[in-house]
């Protein structure tokens, strides 16, 4: 009765079809769970030591977040003098930018003026400009002659009054010389009388 009862029981092929069965190898049961264990095994170990390396990895750049904002360590101090040196050489390079935006500046300025000064040279090239000019020039020059002649006639006045009144004074001094030599000969005249009396 048992042959028949296994009989009924249907298994689910383990082979596929059409294969040779000569070139099939077949394992026991136990030997098939060593081999698992032994690839599960290595497979669990570099699980394992994939897991360690990742945990040590993440425990060393925590750690290195933590020290580098400490100061007092060769890698915070490094740090710091980075920093420093960073933000210095960005002083430098903001101010070196701010130089050239002024020495732009300038420049233009420079161009502006250049080009003022050449519209204004080529204006005064113009004709009627050159003609307006000497126009004023002569004028300016007229003016001049005319001053010097108003100057030249009163410092001839000046010169004349001086003259006369140089002329009045001289006359009054010796006037008042020969008034005098007179008064003088009168007195010596009568002293010379009183003495032969």
């Amino acid at each position: 009765k048992k042959n028949s009862k296994e009989d009924d029981i249907c298994y689910p092929p383990l082979l596929p079809s059409k294969v040779d069965l000569r070139q099939v190898t077949i394992i026991p049961h136990n030997e098939w769970k060593r081999i698992q264990d032994s690839l599960d095994r290595l497979t669990r170990e570099a699980a394992a030591l994939r897991a360690e390396r990742k945990a040590k990895k993440e425990l060393h750049f925590k750690s290195q977040n933590v020290v580098k904002h400490w100061t007092n360590t060769y890698a915070g101090m490094k740090e710091q003098k980075l920093k420093a040196k960073k933000k210095r050489d960005e002083e430098i390079e903001a101010e070196r930018q701010n130089l050239d935006v002024e020495e732009e500046i300038y420049k233009q300025g420079e161009r502006k003026k250049a080009i003022e000064n050449a519209k204004q040279y080529q204006f005064y090239q113009t004709e009627r400009v050159k003609n307006f000019n000497s126009g004023l020039l002569l004028s300016r020059v007229m003016k001049e002659r005319d001053a010097q002649i108003e100057f030249q006639k009163s410092r001839i006045k000046s010169d004349k009054k001086w003259e006369d009144q140089l002329k009045v004074n001289i006359a009054k001094a010796f006037k008042e010389e020969q008034e005098k030599a007179e008064k003088r000969h009168r007195e010596r005249i009568a002293l010379a009388k009183d003495h032969l009396k």
